[in-house]
């Protein structure tokens, strides 16, 4: 009877002990998975820690991207990037003007880096060169006042106002001459690609001073077709931008505006630069210009909109 009573009794101690290694165990998993979770979230949200680090520097990458597309001449919108092993979206967007904003995303389930940023753009020269608008051609188109000239023409010792259009194969000598306008050229206003079979070319000799009006604001000579010659004898003084497919200058005077060509040249000593080096020149509305760089870069500090804040108060953490 004895002995039946002790197997009993060490049965239910071996039940008791059964429970409370399953509940400790229990407990230890629990506790370890709650400490991995809070872990994990930690090092994550750490500023110290890598993930976070490496979203700061795909966003950054992202901004470097946005700045490629710009100075590359390629369309604006969203696009999705690669950056380590990171995806990330960017978006420019054309606020007007010389104003673009940049947007890029680096975040993963709500976390990571977001960059926001205002930027002030300006045209590059180089192989990309600036087209004329449309709106520009079609004010130019309908000027009753611009005059065409073909062939070969010489103006001297006159004042012209108003818009010189320059036809097929055209070959233009000003010497001596102010014009209150601006020179454009057939091609120009048909657009890229330009024929070789209708480039033009125009000469400056001796005093020519070209004041743009309001037809043109901002653009002296429009010729991305055609060859631009201020020989030895020139005296200049250019107010607006000077296009060309080619440019030759072994005079002197003054240009205060852009002066680009498809073409390599150099513009001697001679000729001043108004205002050139002091901040990046402007480009006038009546050209569309591809490849832009970036005057200034702001990134803003975003503040909470009200449906944010409501959303913040409201919000409900998970039941444990």
């Amino acid at each position: 009877m004895s002995d039946a009573r002790l197997s009993d009794s060490r049965r239910g101690s071996r039940g008791y002990v059964l429970i409370t290694v399953l509940l400790l165990a229990a407990l230890i998993v629990a506790t370890t998975a709650s400490h991995a979770r809070h872990t994990t979230v930690d090092w994550r949200q750490s500023t110290a820690s890598l993930w976070v680090h490496e979203t700061r520097e795909a966003a950054q990458s992202g901004v470097a991207f946005a700045r490629q597309v710009l100075s590359s001449g390629q369309s604006l919108g969203t696009a999705s990037v690669n950056s380590g092993n990171k995806s990330i979206s960017v978006v420019v967007t054309d606020e007007g003007g010389d104003k673009r904003s940049i947007r890029v995303n680096a975040t993963s389930d709500g976390l990571g880096a977001t960059i926001e940023a205002d930027a002030r753009v300006f045209g590059l020269t180089g192989e990309l060169v600036p087209s004329v608008t449309s709106a520009a051609v079609a004010a130019v188109t309908a000027d009753a006042t611009a005059v065409k000239y073909t062939g070969t023409v010489t103006l001297q010792n006159t004042v012209i106002t108003g818009t010189l259009r320059l036809g097929r194969s055209c070959k233009l000598t000003l010497k001596d001459v102010v014009l209150h306008g601006s020179i454009v050229s057939e091609a120009a206003l048909l657009g890229p690609p330009y024929n070789p079979a209708m480039a033009t070319t125009l000469t400056l000799q001796e005093g020519v001073r070209i004041e743009p009006t309001s037809m043109l604001p901002g653009c002296a000579i429009l010729l991305p077709d055609g060859a631009i010659i201020a020989d030895a004898t020139s005296h200049v003084e250019i107010h607006g931008i000077v296009l060309g497919k080619s440019i030759s200058v072994s005079g002197s005077g003054s240009m205060d505006a852009q002066v680009v060509a498809s073409q390599p040249f150099t513009l001697p000593g001679t000729i001043d630069r108004p205002g050139l080096g002091r901040a990046p020149l402007d480009w006038p509305a009546a050209v569309s210009v591809s490849a832009l760089g970036l005057k200034s870069l702001a990134f803003q500090t975003a503040a909470p909109a009200s449906g944010d804040l409501a959303a913040i108060k409201t919000f409900q953490f998970p039941a444990k």
